[in-house]
């Protein structure tokens, strides 16, 4: 059934409501999130030192640290002088506590990459639907990154200007 391309097309123009009439419930429900690749926190550790709820602020604390590393990555950064140009409130912390806040936030904004539904047909053929897509599951992360760019930029620059109050430049 679901080896017919012609099934397979029209399914794709019918809602998923639609598809759930025709088909009733689908046999598997599956999420994808964005995982931290591990290396400076894992999931049980807890949250780290500099982890934050506020995107904003872990978004400034990801730029430090890739201006840092810039210069290792095996392909052309981005203009990181442009995002954190001058010495900020976390440059002098160690690199691995940066790096380990923002494998944390990679966990804590529970960055959904993909859900996928599943029906299973005849001769065990599989119509797979996918119904959401790179988007935030974390209130404070989705409404974030729902900002304009300039106000998402704004509220980085605020949280890094707070973060020199007392730093020597």
């Amino acid at each position: 059934m679901f080896g017919d391309r012609d099934v397979v097309e029209f399914l794709d123009k019918v809602s998923v409501e639609g598809v759930e009439r025709m088909l009733g419930a689908p046999d598997e429900s599956r999420c994808w999130y964005a995982e931290p690749p591990g290396r400076h926190w894992s999931k049980g550790d807890g949250r780290p030192m500099l982890g934050d709820e506020d995107p904003a602020v872990m978004q400034a604390i990801g730029r430090c640290a890739a201006a840092r590393i810039r210069d290792t990555l095996p392909w052309p950064a981005v203009e990181l002088g442009r995002v954190h140009g001058e010495p900020c409130g976390w440059c002098g912390m160690p690199l691995e506590l940066l790096l380990a806040a923002c494998e944390w936030a990679t966990w804590w904004s529970q960055y959904l990459t993909s859900e996928r539904l599943t029906w299973t047909g005849a001769a065990e053929s599989l119509y797979i639907r996918e119904v959401r897509r790179c988007e935030y599951q974390q209130p404070a992360w989705r409404d974030f990154f729902a900002l304009p760019g300039a106000e998402r930029e704004a509220a980085i620059a605020a949280v890094t200007a707070s973060s020199r109050e007392g730093v020597p430049a």
